[in-house]
């Protein structure tokens, strides 16, 4: 856009507006090439939010007819889609002895080797789900951010 001149502030609601006002001004440098296409991606833009929105409500109600879902949105930091991927990821939810257990399952911990009955733990393994895991840090870092905000105490 640069090329043309033009520039567009950062922000999701600033680049909408933007490109809305952008394509509309007849008396910019756009092509009418290049304003065709900006138009139709700007309307793909559009239609894949309408999209996400409709997917969003679905799963919300989904997750209102789970008690588990219920519970864990409970959880500073736990949102719909953190709730819907640690479900289904976990299952049942009674097959886990403790949170030791699902820790386990979900694969952040640390490797271990033994030899001569002397365990020695090593580095953090990264297995298990690496999309639930980037959820859980987000939600994580959102739930700090806020508490420093706020001046409260997370630990």
């Amino acid at each position: 856009m640069l090329e043309y001149e033009i520039t567009i502030p950062q922000g999701l609601n600033r680049l909408r507006k933007r490109v809305r006002e952008i394509i509309e001004d007849a008396q910019n440098t756009l092509t009418p090439m290049f304003r065709g296409i900006l138009s139709e991606l700007y309307d793909e833009i559009v239609h894949l939010e309408e999209r996400i929105a409709s997917l969003e409500k679905k799963l919300e109600s989904v997750g209102k007819q789970s008690g588990d879902r219920q519970l864990l949105r409970t959880i500073p930091g736990m949102g719909l889609l953190t709730a819907t991927a640690l479900v289904a990821a976990i299952g049942n939810p009674s097959a886990f002895k403790s949170a030791r257990e699902v820790a386990a399952r979900l694969g952040p911990v640390p490797r271990q080797h033994s030899t001569g009955g002397k365990p020695t733990l090593l580095g953090i393994s990264e297995r298990g789900d690496s999309y639930l895991r980037s959820l859980l840090i987000y939600g994580g870092r959102a739930v700090v951010q806020g508490a420093g905000e706020h001046n409260r105490s997370v630990a």
